[in-house]
Formats: structure tokens, C-alpha cells, sequence
């Protein structure tokens, strides 16, 4: 026993000896590894001074490292399985999945003519010519509301674009000599948004009714297509003249549903009337559903659009109404109300006649009549992602036009 007793106490010192050793050594190898680190980081706070040497820092730098080595490292998915994804979605958006099945079906039926433009695919007809001028604003997939717009989710951004325009649809076209100057994708039928609102005024001023009329917003006018907002409250009582004013400047839906509602024909004849006039001006791809816009199944193209400009520029109170600057109304409570297109607002501009547009599946929308260097120009740009990005788009083209020679006639 005793033997054992001094053999079991040998091997514990031993082992005693050994984890000192170890731990020691482990001190040591910590110490090194501290003090190369404070050397690689005095030369990085050096080379750096103001990056961030926090511990939260650290952790962040090596998560992202760590994710981005998983990246690279990942297999990339099949391309036909994201296509065929891809597809579904459009599909999808076209056909109106994305809501009841009513609203399915009623989509399906409006954007016909939508599916069968893209399936003709992109057009493009533009002058080959590029500007120095830099884009102003960043590209996105124009996810407007938590929905992609039609035309993006159609791929009609993706169409060859000399000018590198954000908008889907683009048509700019010499007024005097009808000469077309640039066109993308001009024969897509596309949501248009308030643009509508340029036809309703049209038929309004047609109708004959008295524009001094007194005209009473009510629930009726409310929005419940897209559950918009508005400063024209239930109760207003305003002129026809006020609403159209507000209409065509600040794009108010309820002034413009007011303006249908109370027509001496009533709502239903009144759109009605709208469709049957985009007949007459040989609107062939255009169909209204309502007055303000807010639909979806309110259809047109960039070609179709062009004529209706050129109808309403002939209307002098459409010209005015369209490019004041503000407005002062009572609703019922005075507010001042300004005009929506951001150029009219910049004075450097000479618009005749102006509209802008915009729900999710459209995208942002301007349609003008401009004089570029003393000539009347039609300008229509369809679903940009943003109101800058429209805007960007019109003065990209303005200086296309001053600066290129594309031979437009004097006479």
C-alpha cells in the first residue's frame, strides 16, 4: 500500500507540473498573439485613423467576412428554376393574382392588350446618340408600395435606351412637323394613372355644364380603390372650375370623381363618354374605367398619349389649370395647393401644358407639351421609379435636344 501511496503522489506532481507548464506556455502564446495584434492594428490605425476599432466594429467586419466567404462558396442556383420563378411572378402581376379573384378577373380582361405588347417584346427607335450628362439618381427595381410596377416586372426598363432614361416608355415627338424625335417601348399598353385626368378635363369642358357651379365633395367621392388620402374634406363645397383647377394641378382624385359624379350625364355616362373619345382622337389602345385614375385597368400607350396632348394643349383653360404653380382653396378650411410636376415649380422651364401620374403598378408618369428652343414639344414618359427620377429624365431629354442636331424644320 505504501508503495502504491507513493506512486499515485509521484504522478499527480507529475501532472501538476505538466498543466503549469501548459498554462504558462499558453500565457505566453496569448501574450504574443496581444502584442502582434496591437502592432497590426497601430500600423491599421495609422494607415486609417478614423475607422472604427470598437469590439461591436470587429464583430461586425468578421460576420461580413465570414458571409461573404459563405457567399463565395455558395453553388449558384439553377438559372431555368429562377427564371421559371420569375415568370410566375409576372404572370402574376399581369393577370391580377395579387388581389380577389373579381379583381383577378377584371385584370386579366384590361391588361390583355398589356400581355400581348409584351409578348411582341421591348421596341426601341431612338437617335443614337449619347450625353455627357450623368444619371442624377440611383437605379432600383421600383418596388412602389411592396408591388413592382407593371412595366418592370413586364422587363420593358431593360429595352435598348441611348439616352439611359429611367422611364419604362418614352415618346418626344416635334408637335409642329409631327415628326417623331425618340421613342422606347412607345406601343405598350401600360397603367397611366392620373394621366387620366387629362381626359376627364377634356370631357368636362365639352359637356357644357356651367363652371361656376357649385359642386359638394361627398362620401361617394372618397377614395376606396386605393384608400388614398386627401386634403379635400367630405363637405367642401367648391366650384366645377375649382375642382378642374385642383384636378389637373394638384391631381386631387376626389375632385376629379366629383367632377365625373356630378356631370349632367352622371358617373357611368361620363366615363363612357371618356372611352368614346379616346375613339374619336384614334386612341385605339386606350381604355378608361375611371376618372381619376386611381384604376389600374386604365390603360393607354406612349403613342396614344401623345394625341391626347395635343388635343388638350387646343383647350386654353387646360393649359392654365394644368401649369399654375398653386392654388388656394377652401376645403372647407383655406389651404394652399401646389402644382405636382417639380418643373413647373423650378421657373426655368417653358411648359404648356402639363400632368403627372402615379399608382404602384404604374410607376411615376409626366406627360408635356414644352418649348424646347422656341418649338412646341410633346414629351410622355412612362413608369420611372421615383418623381426625381422623372423629372431627371425630361431634362436629360431637353438637353439632348439643345445640344443635338437632329434637323427638325423651321417652317
Amino acid at each position: 500500500m505504501r508503495v502504491l501511496s507513493s506512486v499515485f503522489a509521484g504522478l499527480v506532481v507529475v501532472f501538476g507540473l505538466g498543466a503549469a507548464i501548459s498554462a504558462e506556455a499558453a500565457r505566453e502564446h496569448a501574450a504574443t498573439k496581444s502584442a502582434a495584434a496591437s502592432r497590426d492594428g497601430q500600423r491599421d490605425l495609422r494607415a486609417h485613423p478614423h475607422a472604427d476599432r470598437s469590439p461591436r466594429a470587429a464583430s461586425v467586419r468578421e460576420r461580413r467576412s465570414f458571409e461573404g466567404r459563405s457567399a463565395a462558396g455558395a453553388k449558384r442556383p439553377v438559372d431555368f428554376v429562377a427564371e421559371r420563378a420569375r415568370q410566375a411572378h409576372v404572370e402574376a402581376l399581369l393577370e391580377g393574382r395579387h388581389g380577389s379573384r373579381s379583381e383577378a378577373k377584371r385584370a386579366h380582361r384590361a391588361n390583355a392588350s398589356l400581355r400581348s405588347a409584351v409578348a411582341r417584346g421591348p421596341s426601341v427607335s431612338a437617335q443614337r446618340t449619347s450625353l455627357s450628362v450623368p444619371f442624377e439618381g440611383a437605379r432600383s427595381d421600383a418596388f412602389n408600395g411592396g408591388r413592382r410596377s407593371i412595366a418592370r416586372a413586364a422587363g420593358l426598363h431593360t429595352a435598348p435606351d441611348p439616352l439611359d432614361l429611367n422611364s419604362a416608355a418614352v415618346l418626344v415627338q416635334d408637335q409642329e412637323s409631327g415628326r417623331l424625335l425618340y421613342e422606347k417601348n412607345t406601343t405598350a399598353v401600360l397603367p397611366i394613372a392620373s394621366i387620366t385626368k387629362l381626359m376627364t378635363a377634356l370631357v368636362v369642358l365639352e359637356s357644357g355644364d356651367s363652371l361656376q357651379e357649385l359642386i359638394e365633395i361627398t362620401d361617394a367621392d372618397v377614395d376606396t380603390e386605393k384608400h388614398s388620402s386627401s386634403r379635400v374634406r367630405v363637405g367642401t363645397l367648391l366650384t366645377r372650375a375649382e375642382l378642374l383647377q385642383l384636378a389637373l394641378m394638384s391631381s386631387e382624385n376626389r375632385a376629379a370623381h366629383a367632377l365625373a359624379r356630378r356631370s349632367r350625364v352622371g358617373l357611368t355616362a361620363f366615363i363612357a363618354a371618356m372611352n368614346a373619345k379616346a375613339r374619336s382622337l384614334g386612341m385605339v389602345d386606350t381604355q378608361y374605367s375611371d376618372p381619376t385614375g386611381l384604376s389600374s385597368r386604365n390603360v393607354s400607350t406612349a403613342r396614344d398619349l401623345a394625341r391626347l396632348v395635343r388635343v388638350a394643349a387646343d383647350q386654353p383653360l387646360i393649359r392654365q389649370f394644368s401649369t399654375a404653380t398653386d392654388m388656394v382653396a377652401q376645403v372647407p378650411n383655406q389651404q394652399m395647393f401646389r402644382n405636382t410636376n417639380r418643373l413647373i415649380r423650378s421657373g426655368d422651364w417653358e411648359i404648356d401644358l402639363s400632368k403627372t401620374g402615379y399608382i404602384s403598378e404604374a410607376g411615376r408618369c409626366l406627360v408635356m407639351q414644352v418649348r424646347i428652343q422656341g418649338r412646341p414639344t410633346t414629351v410622355v414618359l412612362l413608369d420611372a421609379f421615383a418623381s426625381q427620377a422623372r423629372a431627371t429624365d425630361a431634362i436629360r431629354i431637353r438637353r439632348w435636344l439643345e445640344t443635338s442636331d437632329l434637323g427638325r424644320s423651321t417652317s
